[in-house]
């Protein structure tokens, strides 16, 4: 049976969108039959969906499986009959397929149906009827949580098949049985009972290469592609009763590494070869269900596909919140209890790897208020005790993730303004987060690592990223561990985590929790493979030397915990995401000359009831000034490559945008309560009024509260913040809210019509006021307008050779202004002691055939530093310096002149985008500028901003 858990969905739906239902026998049915089984059932967008594990069902059959008009399961003249008043049609012909022992997992999707709307399911009883149509089990939907149960983390190093016919067998033989495939050191380990076979008889059962039992033809001979032999002389021998236990070994074979079994088809013989039985191996699958019963609660079991055993086995919540890392699951869950309730067992049944179970734990618990299991680990244990199973229980009212992902309008990486409509974005999909790092509560070990970790979400349709979401659509985040001294010469972790605190554990409770992927969008522990690198000879201050990585991940990280692992695993430092860029460290700089729109200036026009005028803004053409640097062997390299050719390095100055005014937001003068409101809203002017965009965090959990521009120019008073500004309007249009999730951020777009920037009924440099869901203002900042934008655009003019074929190295700017000795090179060139992250990790060549190198270009926004006379460097594919020169000017590009030529590179671009030292640009919906930058200064101002001779092994 396949482990379709995989596919779930529905996690993460908000309680009005799901109901689940305990299936128990159908009222006054005295048959053989014990059915029973969780039901979930979910609304969509165009129906509803239902997804289940039923138990004790007939064997290998079809039955019916519906929802029923009836509320009730107590007697059977109230369950009624199929629900479909209203509609033309009766569309319950839907079934189940059960297995060899009795099991079905389902899913279907009918349209039209709702929870609580049109044509409403919501409370009404599930039925499900044997083949013959005779009613066997019934279960009323209700608000519970549940879990979809996976492997325990770790025995994902285990399988088991549930054996039924071989496809096409008429034979008289009735085969049933498991098996179980467990990994071992030296290969695999099978195990199994098996029944129905011929008395006193020898015969085989083999892993065969096909991956379903469904066709005779597709199920495959001996799977042993690659090895020298056939190892499959494999037999078991029955007893008098046709029974038979089978045990053996054999070597090379793995799970899913070399010569993999997983989900492959196991084929047991009779003894004069015919195939008469066959299934499929596939991980622990099923559904957990707890709802809640006075003051107890209702558990309800039913697993599939599990390497059980024949006997009881423990079922149990335990204190975890993740089922991502065995180390974070925990034990039984009873903080605060004199005992321990959780002595509570399935029975298994038939069969190894099937189980159910229901029972009542007292005790106290709830969902989700005292001893809440909401949220919590449900770990599943074979007859031996062992963790064999667990899911993440859901949460009775969480935030409703969006049934399907928006349709983007990518923008080029790199353009200084975006130009993609907000409104065809889902605002809880953008946005650039850091967290800035602290060692890890409780270490105390000499690993003392420092920087940030950056994390990208975008939202692009056909991104070319590998898919780890059900949609099917382009979302996906960039992580970048700018990290500093880490291990020399070692590889570890670093991974976004359930939690949203870097606390320590306090009464058993781990604010940071596990691996963060588990919702809807995300199947299987994206961040295994997220790691940082050194070099062997970075001493004992090393960099991370590793690429961004970049995957498919449908889920929101801002407010939660990043953590970096020392190369042993073990946590050494912890920060949570955030907005906005750390703050730099002080400046030598000079400083900054007034801002024509400084934060607390009044409005540039008072208000005016004129109507609104259409604005057609002028097209931004950036003044340019390029730079090129003529490369040379490195000083003292003496390798095989003989690099030549140029490199040029151009600077872009876009003025700054008239049309858009940013604020950021913090406390609200004079606030002194728990919530800590920090984040960016930025108000554009479109044709008919304004659009604001806001991303903020430290918000209240769950909640909607007023977001509204005041009359105020200032946040230094709370007596000068106003009130709602609607000057002249007949109404106050300040009903806008926000909406925060679970962790207590919100992305917001909405629009408001008559109102400018500068013109009638003018917003720019009026304060922005963020309100708690009681009203209390708990968030304030002033409109200003952003700095211009700098850009500058790094490239290999054509012909540039001598690398090596078919291959990527870094070529950056460096500190240094010779390339006469390798120690005055110094390391990369940016605003390091003022809070910058470093943007030259991800800037990377790609060679051809013969070692040559066309047209890739690096972007950088808001890298405003002076160039002129600064090395450049090109490395080899291992990192070594094989290459340098010094950046001269080639004057001035002409500023978008048509007539001018500009500097000679080449027309083709890869845009790779960094963030520079000043300002953050998130591209989307929210721009936050979280840091004031500069004024554009001259080509080559005189003053540079303060940098950091940087160790050349950072390179």
């Amino acid at each position: 049976m396949a482990a379709w858990w995989r596919t779930l969905v529905l996690v993460a739906a908000a309680a009005a969108d799901r109901q689940v239902a305990s299936i128990g026998a159908y009222p006054g049915y005295a048959g053989d039959l014990a059915v029973s089984g969780v039901v979930v059932v979910s609304e969509t967008d165009g129906g509803i969906e239902m997804t289940g594990t039923l138990t004790g069902l007939e064997a290998s059959v079809t039955g019916g499986y519906h929802i029923h008009s009836g509320t009730t399961c107590a007697s059977a003249d109230d369950v009624g009959g199929h629900y479909f008043e209203g509609m033309a049609d009766d569309p319950w012909t839907t079934n189940y397929e059960s297995d060899s022992v009795g099991v079905s997992q389902t899913s279907l999707s009918l349209d039209d149906f709702t929870l609580d709307g049109a044509y409403p399911v919501a409370g009404r009883a599930v039925v499900i009827h044997a083949a013959d149509g005779t009613r066997i089990g019934c279960g009323v939907l209700e608000d519970a949580v549940y879990a979809s149960i996976g492997p325990y983390p770790g025995y994902a190093m285990m399988q088991s098949a549930t054996l039924g016919p071989y496809p096409g067998y008429d034979g008289d033989l009735a085969v049933a049985g498991s098996l179980m495939v467990m990994q071992t050191d030296a290969g695999i380990e099978l195990t199994g009972t098996l029944g129905g076979l011929e008395a006193l008889a020898t015969g085989g059962f083999h892993i065969h290469s096909g991956t379903t039992c469904a066709s005779a033809d597709d199920v495959g001979g001996h799977y042993y592609e690659g090895m020298d032999a056939d190892p499959w002389t494999t037999n078991y021998d029955s007893d008098a009763s046709g029974d038979a236990s089978v045990s053996l070994a054999l070597d090379n074979f793995t799970i899913s590494g070399a010569y993999p079994v997983a989900g492959r088809a196991v084929v047991v013989h009779a003894e004069d070869g015919t195939r008469i039985a066959c299934g499929l191996l596939a991980d622990i699958s099923g559904h957990v269900m707890v709802a809640q019963a006075g003051g107890d609660i209702a558990v309800s079991v039913a697993i599939a596909d599990g390497p059980l055993g024949p006997a009881a086995g423990g079922a149990h919540v335990h204190s975890g919140t993740t089922c991502a890392s065995a180390d974070d699951v925990g034990g039984h869950y009873f903080e605060g209890m004199a005992d321990d309730p959780w002595t509570t067992t399935y029975d298994a049944y038939d069969s190894t790897t099937a189980g159910a179970a229901t029972f009542d734990v007292a005790g106290g618990f709830t969902l989700n208020g005292d001893y809440p299991v909401e949220g919590r680990a449900f770990v599943i244990h074979n007859e031996a005790g062992a963790r064999v199973g667990c899911g993440v229980l859901s949460e009775l009212s969480p935030t409703a993730a969006p049934s399907r992902l928006p349709t983007p309008v990518p923008t080029a990486l790199g353009d200084p303004t975006p130009t993609r409509a907000p409104t065809a974005l889902n605002p809880g999909w953008v946005g650039t987060y850091f967290a800035e790092l602290a060692p890890y509560p409780g270490y105390a070990g000499d690993v003392d690592v420092q920087g940030y970790v950056i994390v990208d979400q975008k939202l692009y349709e056909n991104s070319g990223v590998s898919s780890r979401y059900v949609d099917g659509r382009g979302c996906y985040v960039r992580v970048d561990g700018r990290l500093s001294n880490l291990e020399a010469g070692a590889t570890g972790g670093f991974h976004v985590h359930t939690g949203t605190s870097c606390a320590n554990v306090t009464a058993g409770v781990d604010p940071v929790g596990g691996h963060y992927y588990e919702g809807d969008y995300v199947r299987d522990d994206p961040w295994t493979v997220v790691e940082w690198t050194t070099s062997s000879g970075c001493g004992s201050d090393c960099d991370n030397e590793g690429a961004a990585f970049e995957f498919a991940f449908g889920l929101e990280t801002l407010g939660r915990a990043v953590v970096v692992h020392a190369a042993d695993g073990t946590r050494v430092a912890c920060g949570v995401l955030g907005l906005g860029l750390p703050t730099p460290a002080p400046s030598t700089a000079a400083p900054t000359p007034a801002s024509p729109a400084a934060p607390n200036a009044a409005p540039t026009q008072p208000p005016t009831t004129a109507a609104p005028t259409t604005r057609t803004a002028a097209p931004t053409v950036p003044s340019e000034t390029a730079y090129e640097a003529a490369m040379g062997p490195y000083p003292g390299y003496d390798g095989p490559l003989d690099v030549s050719g140029a490199v040029t390095f151009t600077v872009q100055r876009y003025p700054a945008a008239a049309d858009r005014q940013t604020a950021s937001i913090g406390a609200y003068p004079g606030y002194a309560g728990d919530v800590a409101v920090t984040g960016s809203v930025v108000v554009s002017e479109t044709d008919g009024g304004i659009q604001m965009w806001g991303a903020l965090a430290g918000l209240e959990a769950s909640v909607a509260g007023g977001f509204h521009i005041h009359s105020g120019t200032t946040c230094a008073s709370a007596d000068a913040v106003g009130g709602h500004y609607f000057e002249g309007m007949a109404d106050d249009p300040w009903t806008t809210n926000y909406e925060s999730d679970s962790v207590g951020s919100s992305t917001t777009s909405l629009s408001l019509d008559d109102f400018t920037l500068n013109g009638a009924y003018p917003v720019a440099g009026r304060a922005v006021v963020v309100h708690a869901a009681d009203g209390t203002r708990v968030g304030c900042g002033v409109l200003a307008s952003a700095a211009p934008t700098v850009k500058v655009l790094g490239e290999f003019v054509d012909g540039f050779a001598g690398l090596e074929a078919s291959a990527s190295g870094g070529f950056h700017i460096h500190t240094g202004t010779t390339c006469a000795d390798a120690a005055a090179v110094g390391g990369h060139y940016y605003a390091h002691d003022a809070g910058a992250v470093d943007p030259w990790f991800d800037t990377k060549y790609e060679t051809d055939a013969v070692g040559a190198v066309s047209g890739t270009v690096a972007a950088f926004v808001d890298f405003d530093l002076p160039i002129a006379g600064r090395t450049v460097v090109v490395h080899d594919a291992a990192g070594a310096r094989v290459a340098c020169g010094v950046l001269e000017a080639l004057g001035d590009a002409g500023g978008g002149d048509d007539d001018d030529d500009g500097p000679p590179w080449s027309s083709a671009t890869i845009l790779i985008v960094a963030v520079g030292a000043a300002s953050l640009a998130v591209i989307g919906l929210v721009v936050a500028a979280m840091v004031r930058r500069h004024p554009a200064p001259p080509p080559e101002p005189a003053v540079a901003h303060p940098t950091k001779e940087m160790p050349a092994e950072m390179a």
